[in-house]
């Protein structure tokens, strides 16, 4: 007898082998529709979900009736079933890397009742053309289980060698909690399930080889997108959203097979005829649309499956109704019924899973998964004790009543229903929370977000914890806020005065934070802590005594008066109160004249307006009784001022006082425009400015010379020192060294009583030796006093070199 070999396992060339193409199947089943009567029966409209308690007798009918007219769309057995018409989507392909075909053992042992039941399921596959007889050189596993509920048949195919080859589709579905958000807050819905719809996504003949598998009728392969492949959702998704792209995502949400359809916002209860509602009209007319597009593609949905006119339905766990979100109470029940204590580490990450997806329902998630996300680190016992066992009951307990009802977000009004974003830090986790007022004045929340700080973000100061709470809610909530005005509430005044942008950060953590929170359009709300509940329930650590001592320290030295006027009117104008709400529609009209007296009128609510009026409006708004322009390039909104004397009293105070030091007409500008706002500001300034007769005097005449570059390149590099002679004060104080940096144009200033040598002399220093001067009005012994004046305007004065303040 001759030498046994093996026979080779090499994938063959198979064009042109396609003993039916897709063009041929899509015409048969059409024309198997048009011989068809009406597939919606008395019989099959009694099994069908219309309605759950929200319709009238005649809705229901009138919604019969549509759905009768679209009748071909809806199946009830397999060969109802619709296959996707090729001008939809194309033959989908199984792309591999090379590999040697394989070969798995069939299971052919049945019972006979078992064998005589799965024949006839195959057999009625390879006529709907979901399975076809064929040859191969692969076989794979499969197996059948029982629905639950209908004790159908499921097959299941064993692909995971073919998903070992498959080169991965990266195209993914809608994220479970956004696509419920999207579809929440409507008055009614219809939910549509394809049921089976793989089966209606054709493969391309050449890649069917790849999911042959050995049955009672021999080898059969797949002629649709087999359940189980890798790539399987992403080209399923795709299909859908070619389909319905056009009502995406107004009126529907694709999630694969299941894609609700959105009813009106309003519930509108006009009667149109007989019995039957405006809301119901509306939402019909979008739901004959959507089955005339599927029927035209050639789909068809499950006519027992899906549901139709209902004023709620469940979404990926979740139920979405007119009143927004919340969890599906069925969903629940595991989550309720889960044996405690957990006995190890699996069992703890299961359930923090299971917590974590349901997480934006809880308020302070962070801070209560706490002692259970504890047992995860590496650099932790395992050890489950009473603080684990009541951070378990915790989270459960949130659900206890059935979970949160999250609102719906409102994108159409951002003055009137502004976002609103309230964060709060703790000593181990940071979080906060997005609410938005509902249509009649409630503020609602609409997620939260919570997360435990690793133990180098425990070591960080109070101050810096709660930047990182502002950063990572705005981070979380970036799609909802970005490019957007919102409310950001926040609890701390050192915090809110910097998010202002009133002080510059050493930090330089801090400061590259900053630099990503300032990228949004937000209005600050410093809301104390007994009021801020919502944010995250997180403990608050008190200021402590070195951070106060360090706070007076870094002071600027001011007198008292000058420092309440600045800080009373910054706060005015920069931070609003809660407490302030109540004013708003208050307006000292004998402040203002002309469009500014009209606009101011039509906030109030005095006047209508004329059309002029209500545009420039959106360019303005009021605080106690003033009229503020919105800010544009800059953070605080700027008083309007209308009275002559009053603007001339504003440039005086910022050219003459201590944060003038008597600069010029464009450092002047730049302080007055962020504060206060009137027509032909510039002119105003620089005609004071002109004439300050001491500024006149201490002119110098300056001769061109020709230009030698300095070029640093970070600063400090390069620092030009200076040596003043002063008039002799008490203690024999007669000396200013005087310090600049080259790049930012940062000043420091001392007095000292001894002379030192001559150093290089820096245009820079004459700047605050003049304000020194000017200050002084005669009385030159009393410069001591204005130096750190003349210093700190300095500093805070705009670079016409650079455009910036050192």
């Amino acid at each position: 007898m001759a030498e046994r070999v093996k026979s080779a396992a090499v994938s063959r060339d198979r064009t042109g082998e396609a003993t039916i193409s897709e063009e041929e199947i899509v015409d048969i089943i059409r024309k198997r529709k048009e011989t068809e009567g009406q597939r919606i029966t008395a019989d099959r409209l009694a099994k069908m979900d219309i309605g759950d308690g929200n319709l009238t007798e005649e809705e229901k009918g009138f919604i019969a009736m549509t759905l009768r007219g679209c009748d071909k769309v809806i199946f009830f057995d397999d060969s109802e079933r619709g296959r996707i018409d090729p001008r939809y989507a194309k033959l989908t392909w199984i792309h591999t890397i090379p590999h040697v075909p394989w070969k798995d053992r069939p299971q052919m042992k049945y019972a006979q009742k078992e064998k005589e039941e799965i024949v006839v399921f195959i057999k009625e596959k390879i006529r709907t053309f979901v399975a076809e007889p064929c040859e191969s050189a692969y076989s794979n596993k499969w197996f059948f289980l029982r629905k639950g509920g209908s004790n159908k048949l499921r097959w299941i195919k064993n692909l995971q060698k073919t998903n070992a080859v498959t080169i991965r589709d990266v195209g993914s579905i809608p994220e479970a909690d956004l696509l419920e958000e999207g579809s929440a807050g409507r008055s009614i819905y219809s939910n549509c399930d394809l049921f089976s719809g793989y089966d209606e996504i054709p493969l391309d003949y050449r890649d069917r080889h790849m999911t042959v598998m050995h049955t009672p009728l021999g080898l059969v392969q797949m002629m649709v997108v087999p359940i189980g492949w890798t790539n399987g959702m992403a080209v399923f998704q795709r299909a859908m959203i070619a389909v319905l792209k056009e009502f995406i995502p107004e009126k529907v949400e694709v999630f694969l097979d299941d894609f609700p359809i959105k009813g009106p916002v309003e519930r509108d209860e006009t009667e149109v005829f007989l019995g039957v509602r405006r809301f119901v009209v509306d939402h019909m007319s979008d739901v004959r649309d959507v089955l005339v597009k599927l029927d035209d593609a050639n789909l068809t949905v499950s006519g027992t499956k899906s549901r139709w006119g209902v004023s709620s339905i469940k979404i990926l766990g979740f139920i979405c109704d007119k009143g927004g979100r919340r969890p599906d109470p069925e969903k629940l029940e595991k989550l309720m019924t889960w044996p405690s204590p957990l006995k190890s580490i699996t069992e703890v990450r299961q359930f923090l899973r299971v917590v974590g997806y349901l997480r934006i329902f809880i308020k302070g998630y962070g801070e209560k998964a706490e002692p259970l996300s504890r047992l995860l680190r590496k650099t932790e016992g395992w050890i489950w004790g009473e603080e684990q066992a009541s951070a378990m009951e915790a989270l459960k307990e949130e659900f206890r009543e059935g979970g949160q009802v999250l609102g719906v977000p409102f994108f159409e009004d951002e003055e009137g229903r502004p976002f609103i974003i309230s964060t709060d830090a703790g000593p181990n986790s940071v979080g906060g929370l997005l609410s938005q007022k509902d249509g009649e004045g409630k503020e609602r929340p609409l997620r939260f977000e919570s997360r435990t700080l690793n133990p180098a973000e425990r070591s960080y100061s109070q101050f810096k914890k709660e930047v990182l709470g502002v950063l990572d809610c705005l981070k979380a909530f970036r799609h909802y806020l970005y490019g957007r005005r919102f409310l950001l509430r926040v609890d701390p005044t050192a915090l809110a005065a910097v998010l202002q942008k009133d002080f510059s950060v050493t930090d330089p953590t801090i400061a590259r934070w900053m630099i990503h929170i300032r990228l949004y359009d937000c209005r600050v709300e410093r809301i104390s802590g007994s009021k801020n509940q919502v944010a995250d329930g997180l403990s608050r650590l008190p200021i402590r005594e070195g951070d106060l001592q360090r706070l007076k320290e870094e002071a600027v030295t001011m007198t008292k008066e000058e420092v309440m006027k600045i800080a009373a009117n910054r706060a005015q104008i920069a931070v609003s109160s809660r407490e302030e709400e109540g004013t708003l529609r208050t307006f000292l009209a004998n402040l203002y004249d002309g469009k500014y007296r009209d606009i101011g009128l039509y906030l109030a609510g005095r006047e209508t307006g004329t059309e002029r009026i209500r545009q420039e409006t959106l360019g303005y708004c009021m605080r106690g009784g003033h009229l503020f322009k919105r800010p544009t390039k800059f953070a605080i909104p700027m008083r309007v001022l209308c009275d002559p004397e009053e603007r001339r009293a504003v440039i005086k105070e910022l050219h003459d006082g201590v944060v003038g030091g008597h600069r010029g007409v464009k450092g002047t500008f730049d302080k007055v425009r962020r504060l206060y706002w009137w027509d032909g500001q510039y002119t105003k300034v620089e005609k004071y400015c002109s004439t300050c007769e001491v500024c006149q005097k201490r002119a110098m005449v300056w001769y061109k010379e020709p230009l030698v570059p300095s070029l640093p390149t970070v600063p400090s590099e390069k620092v030009h020192v200076d040596l003043v002679t002063m008039p002799k004060v008490v203690g024999e104080l007669q000396y200013i060294i005087n310090a600049r940096d080259d790049l930012t144009g940062f000043v420091e200033a001392k007095v000292i009583n001894h002379r030192f040598p001559q150093f290089r002399v820096e245009r820079g220093h004459q700047t605050p030796v003049d304000a020194l001067a000017k200050w002084c009005k005669g009385h030159a012994e009393q410069w001591s006093r204005y130096l750190q004046y003349a210093v700190w305007a300095d500093n805070i004065t705009v670079k016409s070199s650079t455009g910036y303040r050192p």
